[in-house]
């Protein structure tokens, strides 16, 4: 069965004052994650900052997760460039380290066709020492994986699935639906307030950034709806857990980077990790962090939370 599946956790990226990969946060946070049920990790993805973490730094998070994981869970890891070149480099590189798998945006700058987007991931998916995801995620790239050619994808032996983020259900019960009785090639859904319904629909699996904040929770309620018996409450509660996002913004949707930071911020409060970003982040303020210790009391948030060292 492929082993991504049910709930795979895109990873937040701890890091020092520094800048650096914080390793004994990143053990305190793995513990975390695994404690609670998850099914999978994923690395480097929009949630772990790839685009704003040095390579060098990637490939450090991405050694630490798999040194200190030990092959519980299966790691998959973003390799995305805007290079076709780059991005088979970085999959070689990241295929040495032991990834499992590894998952590649479709060019996000030039107009790309859907016949490109299909030859630019069968061509990283030929050159690849490990299988391939897609990740589909217009709302950042402007170019949506059309059903069709996610079809074509599909039967490329070495890509083994994909990361629909969108906020689309009609196309998510489409292809949650088509796809739901495939064992190789794996539809696992990234908008938190589809989680439940694409689990209803037959996806094999969810990749919410919230599910850092509740992975037990996300993990319950993801294998609930797929049962066919959702929980009373799980769609409520998932709508308040988003609203995490919006603790240090001004505006809605105004700054990424203030957005991931108060994820950091909550499991900061739970004694996991520091809220340092990569970039244009500030110190975090006294009030911010009033609001993320509110935001765990009102939620009550902390399962399976590892002691912290002695």
């Amino acid at each position: 069965m492929n082993p991504f599946h049910g709930t795979v956790v895109p990873m937040l990226t701890p890091l020092t004052a520094a800048g650096e990969i914080d390793r004994g946060a990143l053990v305190r946070y793995v513990d975390f994650l695994l404690a609670s049920g998850v099914n999978a990790l994923f690395a480097l993805s929009s949630t772990g900052e790839f685009c704003s973490l040095p390579w060098r730094s990637q490939c450090v998070m991405v050694e630490a997760t798999l040194a200190h994981a030990g092959g519980r869970v299966a790691l998959s890891a973003g390799v995305s460039t805007q290079s076709l070149a780059g991005t088979v480099q970085r999959a070689r590189e990241l295929a040495a380290l032991g990834v499992h798998a590894v998952v590649s945006l479709p060019p996000f700058y030039f107009r790309t066709s859907q016949s490109e987007m299909y030859a630019w991931f069968a061509k990283i998916a030929d050159a690849s020492p490990v299988p391939l995801i897609v990740y589909n995620m217009p709302f950042r790239t402007q170019h949506n994986l059309e059903p069709e050619t996610v079809h074509r994808l599909r039967a490329h032996g070495s890509i083994i699935g994909l990361k629909d983020s969108v906020n689309d259900r009609e196309r998510t019960r489409e292809l949650a639906t088509a796809l739901r009785g495939q064992t190789r090639f794996t539809y696992l859904h990234g908008s938190e307030l589809l989680t439940l319904e694409a689990a209803a629909f037959g996806a094999h699996g969810c990749v919410p950034s919230i599910a850092n904040l509740a992975p037990r929770f996300f993990s319950d309620a993801f294998a609930a709806a797929a049962s066919g018996e959702p929980r009373p409450g799980d769609q409520e509660r998932i709508a308040g857990l988003m609203g995490a996002f919006g603790l240090f913004e001004d505006r809605p949707q105004d700054s990424t980077t203030l957005r991931l930071m108060a994820l950091k911020a909550v499991l900061h409060v739970l004694g996991i990790m520091e809220p340092y970003m990569v970039q244009l982040a500030p110190p975090l303020p006294d009030e911010w962090l009033t609001r993320a210790r509110a935001f765990v009391e009102q939620h009550g948030l902390g399962e399976a939370v590892p002691p912290a060292p002695a």
